[in-house]
């Protein structure tokens, strides 16, 4: 919500309700962040709400803008539910009069399970996911050293609990070699870059402990899952 507001307040911001009583109390949070964020933000208009059974209706599609992008949060974990937006959405945006009409789609982590959701939809339609987790294999300075180092090993590629195994030690123990005991309480001062995923540290107030506040969110672009600076 606070990456839509930084980067999308001046956008047609719409809200899709989900199917099912699983999704209700995300949408109340989603909404009530999104709100409170624009308008924080000096932004008057509030966000667009739309029913799930209404979301590829006249009443939703009289909500679409042609001079501003289209931002739908669907903050929805029901496979069948996306699925179907995703192929309504489309059956909608090329007919004629919406063919130029611009969209940007916001979903949940639970979205990078679903392959069988075409890519193409996830790339046409700018889909936009929220993980804690990145793994960019592109990257000549840590994730293949680490990839090529396992391999020779252990003889097999590293899994997601390797990577997650190898950062939690990599960031504590390298916390405690050079900070000692002190580091304990200096959490939110320690930063290094890692392979599967970043701990930014936040301390709630002065009495509580640490809470890690990392989250990447990921565009999908040319195929390929992008992280955006927030």
């Amino acid at each position: 919500s606070s990456f839509i507001v930084t980067n999308f307040s001046k956008e047609n911001i719409i809200l899709v309700d989900g199917k099912g009583k699983k999704d209700e109390a995300v949408i109340k949070a989603y909404r009530k962040l999104l709100n409170d964020g624009l308008s924080k933000a000096g932004i008057k208009d509030t966000v667009k709400y739309v029913k799930s059974e209404s979301y590829l209706s006249k009443t939703f599609s009289d909500h679409l803008r042609k001079d501003k992008v289209n931002v739908l949060v669907v903050p929805s974990n029901d496979f069948s539910y996306v699925s179907s937006f995703f192929n309504n959405l489309n059956n909608l945006s090329i007919k004629w009069n919406y063919k130029d009409y611009k969209f940007v789609v916001f979903g949940t982590d639970e979205w990078l399970k679903y392959e069988d959701i075409d890519t193409y939809y996830k790339n046409r339609f700018n889909v936009h996911i929220p993980s804690p987790v990145y793994v960019n294999f592109y990257d000549t300075l840590r994730t293949i050293p680490f990839i090529k180092s396992f391999r020779n090993k252990y003889a097999s590629d590293p899994d997601k609990y390797a990577m997650m195994g190898f950062d939690i030690a990599y960031f504590y123990l390298g916390g405690y070699l050079q900070r000692g005991k002190m580091f304990a309480t200096e959490l939110d001062r320690y930063d290094i870059e890692l392979v599967n995923t970043a701990f930014r540290y936040k301390r709630i107030n002065e009495t509580s402990g640490f809470l890690n506040t990392n989250v990447y969110i990921l565009k999908y672009e040319d195929f390929r899952l992008i992280p955006q600076k927030r």
